[in-house]
């Protein structure tokens, strides 16, 4: 009865539209499965739980390793296998620490051949000559690696009749988002469409087989609004993209045509974010839409992030400016205005990843790893002196965070701001 009821107040809370006899039944038969399917786990802890009153969502994680979102999905068929998992848009990781998802998100891979980035991969043969090992290591190291997939890529299709700026790389540049441990990237932007539909849908496919999953475009409108979701130890962490540029370009995502999934105002996308939230423990929404080659962030980015934390996004990032931009908290939940670039383009300036330790109770820890793009290199800062110079340029940059000594950080308490 306790863990029906427990199943029930969950349903009603995420918005399943249900009568009370189908909602009487579906919770019976979870309680009845979950009992059956872990009998010892439910003897041991849950029932000990139960009999000190109303049960909790997080006793469910302390009793089986899993939420109650990861539960409920299991439940109902979605993960008896990796493919039926990823046909439901869920991808599973095995977490290097327990009781944790580590999340690392980096800013905008811009790949075009003959460009600044490639010609420096090219000449010196090795990645780590343009991005240094450490910073690799630790992309690698992620349970998730989340990055901004800001190119076309594959032989199909050709440039947009009319773009000046092209950004396309052939499909053996697959290696490097590989290389350096990509799990999922964004293609709400400006540029995964430059040699057409026909070459994004062929990105599409070169993404499908390298295993690297994706949000912000698809093969049609419905698979560009799609999020996705990675459980990790138990825990369910769910993706969203979508771009609010202007580019003068027809790239949406339509009924049965390829596309990005553009927003001209933020009405559809809340709707996204609202549906997507109510299926995950924690959910991160990001949005393409700053100006180009620039710090500061305008008020515009910050109330269309409001916006999206308030329909229920935990976590908001940007793109599109190429340079590092401020955070900033609302009502207690992080806008992360922009994570610039990953490789460097010729032009000296700070750069890093951005690192989520999620728990059951949400963001335990956020933190920044600092690195400098010089002329041909993005290197991990690595002397506690220079590190300090980065951090102390970042935080001026964020009008209500902190970074502390060892990159983490923090909401400067609204007193503690004013004073």
């Amino acid at each position: 009865k306790a863990v029906a009821a427990s199943y029930q107040t969950f349903r009603e809370a995420n918005g399943f539209e249900e009568s009370a006899e189908e909602l009487k039944k579906e919770t019976t038969a979870f309680a009845d499965w979950l009992l059956d399917t872990y009998p010892e786990a439910s003897e041991e802890t849950l029932l000990s739980k139960s009999k000190a009153g109303e049960l909790a969502e997080k006793d469910f994680y302390d009793s089986y390793g899993k939420t109650l979102h990861v539960l409920s999905d299991e439940y109902k068929g979605y993960l008896k296998d990796e493919n039926t998992a990823a046909e439901n848009h869920i991808y599973l990781r095995d977490g290097e620490n327990e009781k944790q998802a580590d999340i690392t998100i980096a800013g905008d891979l811009c790949l075009t051949e003959g460009g600044y980035a490639l010609n420096q991969i090219d000449q010196s043969g090795e990645l780590s000559q343009s991005i240094s090992s450490e910073i690799i290591q630790q992309m690698q190291d992620a349970d998730v690696l989340y990055l901004n997939q800001e190119f076309s890529i594959g032989s199909q299709g050709g440039p947009l009749d009319g773009k000046t700026e092209v950004y396309h790389a052939s499909s053996e540049r697959m290696g490097i988002l590989e290389e350096i441990g990509t799990d999922l990237v964004s293609l709400a932007n400006d540029h995964a469409a430059d040699y057409g539909l026909e070459g994004l849908s062929e990105s599409l496919g070169l993404l499908k087989d390298a295993g690297i999953a994706y949000v912000g475009a698809g093969n049609n409108s419905e698979e560009a609004k799609q999020p996705v979701y990675f459980i990790v130890n138990g825990i369910k962490i769910g993706f969203t993209a979508a771009s609010n540029l202007e580019d003068g370009f027809d790239t949406a995502a339509g009924e049965e045509s390829a596309g990005v999934f553009k927003i001209s105002d933020t009405t559809e996308y809340k709707q996204q974010i609202e549906n997507a939230a109510k299926e995950c423990d924690y959910l991160i929404v990001y949005i393409h839409n700053e100006t180009d080659d620039t710090n500061a962030y305008e008020q515009y980015q910050h109330d269309q992030g409001a916006e999206f934390l308030q329909a229920g996004a935990d976590i908001v990032i940007g793109g599109h400016s190429n340079r590092l931009q401020g955070i900033e908290y609302v009502d207690g939940k992080p806008i992360v205005y922009s994570m610039g670039e990953l490789l460097p383009d010729g032009i000296t300036k700070y750069a890093g990843l951005l690192k989520l330790n999620i728990t059951v109770d949400g963001l335990e820890k956020m933190s920044f790893v600092p690195c400098l793009q010089s002329e041909n290199t993005t290197e991990y800062l690595s002397d506690s002196e220079e590190q300090q110079k980065m951090y102390e340029a970042f935080s001026a940059l964020c009008p209500n965070a902190s970074i502390d000594e060892n990159g983490v950080i923090t909401e400067i308490a609204e007193n503690e701001n004013n004073s």
